[in-house]
Formats: C-alpha cells, structure tokens, sequence
C-alpha cells in the first residue's frame, strides 16, 4: 500500500516532536501477538487518530464509517471468500481513505470559514458588514475628495436592543434591526453606502448638497421612524445618531470619522441628560 501522505495510521499517533508511536511489537524469541489483539489494536490506533486530528464530530463520523465498512467486510466474507487477511488489508486501504477524505473536509471548512471572514455583506440586512464598509468607505473618500464633494458620515444606534433580545428573543432583536435597514434604506439614497457594524449599530457615508444636508436627512429619518411607529409592532423603533463632516482640507481616517460620529451621540446624551437634571432642579417658582 502506498504510505499515506499524513501519516500512516498503522504505525500509531504522532507524538508532540512530529515521530510516530509504533505499536508494540513482540520481542524476538516471543510469541508474535494475537491477530485479534493486534486487528483491536490497529483499531484503537487509527481511533486515536482520529481524535488527534479531527473535531470530535468529524472523528466520530469517519470512525463510524470504518465501522460500517469493517461490518460490509467481513459479513460479505464467506459469501464472496475473502480472506481474513485480504478483509484487514482492503480496512487499511479504507482508512488511509477515510483520513484524506477527513483532511479535504476540514481544509473545505477552514476554506469556507475565511470566506466568511472576507464576506463583505451583511446576512441580515443585506448591507455591508464592517469589513465591507472600511475596504469600500475608504476608496468612497477617495473619490469624494477627488472630486471636491462633501461627505456625512452618520452613526446609527438602535436603542434598547439587548433589552428587547432579553426581553421578547433574539428573533424581535432581528425585526427591529430589519425594521431599521429599511428606515436607513428609505432615508439614504442609492449611491450613498450604507452598513451594519454589528450588533446594533448602523452607520452611513453620504454625499452632502443642497437637498442632502445634515438637517434635511435627520429630518427625513425622524419622519420616518414616526411612520413605521406608526404600525403595530412589538417593539418600538428608537435610534441614536451621531453626525461627523469629512473635511477634505484636513482629511481624517474612516476610522477616525467613525469615533467622531460615535462621541457625537455620547455628547448629544449627555447633553440630554444634563438638561433633564436642569429641569430637576427648576425652582417652582413660588
């Protein structure tokens, strides 16, 4: 048989420097060991294996394969005269198969999961995810000041969301995060980039002019978040949103405007807050 280019599982698992643990072997002048004893040993060498390698889902299914195959083997024996030994060695060459098979998938899964990793889109809300908005934002920026446009970057928090998931589940959380792409998707325009960030938080680069001021779009959001308010839903759609200006005489990082429209919503906060201790403290006027 040809050696398995991972190892061949016969002469046992690897040890931590890279050799391999042979099974034990009888000494010379002894008795050779039991086939029985040593097929069981092979057995639990190539299961051993498995677990060294594989997750524990993936070594489960590839030993329960060899199960099945070691089952078709050997019922089939007497039928069809295959040997005993002719059965061991077809379950070898069935094993070195079974460990490439368990390597193509966990190289496909490893595989899938950069895929992932490099997904620029959202799966919810079908907006880009964070790492689609810092690739695409940046060359946005680029093109703006390129041709001397004006450009908001307005971050978008929706109110209470872990509080709703806590509440009502996960699957309300999912409606009003849904409930406020389509908000976002109403409120912006098609060339503007909209993303979801993760979580609850939204944010959108957008082109300013004359009807695309920072004024008129909160305008146009608050109005409609009053209208989808409006409808019966469980959960009422609320946002937080804070506005930063790129400057293109002193240009800043994606990243840079992102935490500046971030504080923008801290300081709107307080401002809030402060103004309701204010009004606390009011004398009454008697």
């Amino acid at each position: 048989m040809d050696p398995d280019p991972v190892g061949d599982w016969k002469y046992g698992p690897r040890n931590g420097t890279g050799k391999v643990y042979a099974l034990k072997q009888p000494s010379p002048g002894t008795c050779a060991l039991n086939p029985l004893q040593q097929f069981l040993d092979e057995r639990y060498s190539f299961k051993q294996l498995l677990e060294q390698r594989f997750t524990p889902e993936m070594s489960s299914a590839l030993f329960a394969a060899e199960d099945r195959e070691l089952q078709r083997l050997f019922a089939g024996a007497a039928t069809v005269h295959i040997s005993q030994d002719s059965g061991v060695e077809a379950l070898r060459r069935y094993r070195s198969l079974l460990l490439r098979s368990g390597n193509y998938l966990t190289a496909e899964s490893q595989i899938r999961s950069q895929l992932h990793c490099l997904a620029l889109t959202d799966d919810l809300t079908g907006f880009y995810n964070l790492h689609g908005f810092l690739i695409l934002g940046m060359e946005f920026l680029k093109l703006a000041r390129r041709n001397g446009q004006s450009v908001l970057l307005l971050f978008v928090d929706v109110e209470h969301l872990k509080v709703v998931n806590t509440e009502f589940g996960h699957a309300e959380g999912d409606a009003l995060l849904i409930l406020c792409a389509e908000v976002l998707k109403k409120t912006f325009r098609d060339s503007d980039l909209i993303a979801s960030l993760g979580g609850d938080e939204f944010a959108v680069l957008a082109l300013e002019s004359n009807g695309q001021s920072k004024e008129a779009i909160l305008c146009r959001l608050e109005t409609l978040i009053k209208q989808v308010n409006e409808k019966d839903h469980l959960c009422e759609l609320r946002l937080s949103t804070g506005v930063a200006r790129f400057d293109q005489e002193r240009p800043v990082s994606l990243a840079e405007l992102l935490a500046r429209a971030d504080k923008d919503i801290y300081e709107q906060q307080c401002f809030g807050l402060l103004r309701q201790v204010d009004s606390f403290a009011e004398p009454s006027g008697d």
